[in-house]
């Protein structure tokens, strides 16, 4: 295991033992990130001092320092094959870099502020990076194209998670709420359900639909259940905005009735 520190050391520790085994010096300032290699023989470190370097394990030889960001790196990210470095900084760039050689690829840039977050997908072909512009934007890899921009969250993104199969990304934000976004195409997914609600609500969608002589009923199901193609929904469920949730029918395009709670 290694440990970052405010003290601008990187402290390297054998487990389950918790022995410290090794302290790695050479960063000037706080040691904000840190990422092991897929085969555990390599480690990017970066700080404050707007450096990462790159050290051999499990000695701790340091290999190369590589420069190029303007403010503090905040976040660092490998492939999944341990050829592509990622690097997310406050001065709202990205950065690529081929590993081992450390050589930059490219700079992406886009965001206007703060890049606090990074994730990228399990085979390695897309990222998603979030920041403090409270938006989550979707590049392609290794070429950096941006594929599309996601807003909804009202303050700074501040971390992001994919699942395994690299088709749900998950965001989580200062202003309290965790989004579900599906990929690749970056739609917001349906409605997290607000398990908190007093037991006198009732959980519950309603939805008004045509009935076969043209006239408009309100049908009211369980929170959670299919709503047919083309009605229009709401229900008290906690929404993607945070402020209640209302949605659209398959039909209509949106929300699409699919609802999503912890359990």
């Amino acid at each position: 295991m290694a440990s970052g520190s405010g003290d601008k050391t990187i402290s390297l520790w054998s487990l389950p033992g918790g022995t410290l085994l090794k302290t790695l010096t050479g960063h000037t300032d706080s040691v904000r990130t840190l990422v092991l290699s897929p085969d555990g023989k390599r480690m990017a470190s970066g700080g404050n001092d707007k450096t990462i370097r790159l050290w051999s394990l499990p000695d701790g030889t340091l290999l190369k320092t590589l420069t190029g960001h303007t403010d503090s790196v905040r976040v660092l990210a490998l492939s999944p094959d341990g050829s592509l470095l990622v690097s997310a900084s406050n001065d709202e760039t990205i950065k690529l870099w081929s590993l081992p050689d450390g050589a930059l690829l490219r700079t992406l840039t886009g965001h206007t502020g703060s890049v606090s977050a990074l994730a990228l997908s399990p085979d390695g072909k897309r990222m998603a990076s979030g920041s403090n512009d409270k938006t989550i934007r979707l590049w392609s890899l290794p070429d950096g194209a941006l594929l599309k921009t996601l807003t909804g969250h009202t303050l700074g993104v501040s971390v992001l998670a994919l699942s395994a199969e690299g088709s749900l990304l998950v965001s989580g934000s200062g202003d309290k709420t965790i989004k579900l976004w599906s990929l690749p195409d970056g739609a917001p997914i349906g409605c997290v359900m607000d398990l908190a609600a007093s037991s006198g609500e009732v959980k519950a969608s309603a939805y008004d639909a045509k009935d076969s002589s043209g006239k408009v009923v309100t049908y009211t199901l369980p929170c959670g259940s299919p709503i047919p193609a083309g009605a229009v929904c709401t229900c008290n469920c906690v929404g993607l905005t945070g402020t209640g949730c209302s949605c659209v029918g398959a039909g209509g395009g949106s929300g699409g009735g699919h609802y999503w709670h912890p359990n």
